[in-house]
């Protein structure tokens, strides 16, 4: 057999198969307020943008503002040998921050 004929036969099957696939997850939205428990799409749609801010890793973290008491802790656990992810778990700051903190105090070596 001809490759050009088999390449273009594949093709062919993986069109039909894309589209199979597109009218499968097409049923299962149509359906999914139901499936989920919901009386229509827009409750299922208002519960989930409800969770943009508020979900549990969805959206960003709020800042934390660096007072001087928060930055001479992170100092002091710095000094006393902590990583610096362990120091931001800790004191509920980003690991940059802690790194920019090392930095600036000179526990960090220049390339």
């Amino acid at each position: 057999m001809d490759k050009l004929k088999l390449i273009k036969e594949h093709k062919e099957q993986i069109a039909r198969l894309e589209k199979e696939l597109v009218a499968d997850r097409r049923k299962k939205l149509v359906n999914l307020h139901k499936d989920l428990g919901y009386s229509s799409r827009k409750d299922l749609i208002d519960d989930l943008s409800s969770l943009r801010g508020g979900g549990a890793g969805v959206g960003r973290a709020k800042r934390v503002t660096i007072t001087p008491e928060l930055r001479s802790k992170i100092e002091s656990e710095l000094r006393a040998k902590k990583g610096a992810t362990a120091v931001a778990r800790e004191v509920g700051v980003s690991v940059p921050t802690v790194q920019n903190i090392k930095k600036d105090i000179g526990l960090v070596q220049s390339r």
